[in-house]
């Protein structure tokens, strides 16, 4: 994220599952902390978005790219090291 004084028209989207009912590192109160420090450095945060869903679309999965957008991997186990 470019938080630079000349400011960044860039599209910030902060999407996250809605877990407040879990105690959980990614609650709820976390994505608006991100706003706020834009906010105090820049003055505004109106490029910023947050949604919440309740579930992952089924079609959504874990995946690994090339830097040309190529697929190196997918999957439950693709983060798992290997």
């Amino acid at each position: 994220m470019n938080l630079s004084p000349e400011g960044d028209d860039t599209p910030v989207i902060d999407w996250r599952h809605y877990l407040e009912e879990v105690l959980d590192m990614h609650n709820s109160h976390q994505s608006f902390l991100a706003p706020q420090r834009i906010i105090n450095r820049m003055g505004d945060a109106g490029n910023q978005v947050i949604w919440f869903t309740d579930a992952r679309p089924t079609a959504a999965v874990d995946a690994c790219f090339e830097t040309n957008g190529d697929l190196i991997e997918s999957g439950d186990d693709v983060w798992n090291g290997r």
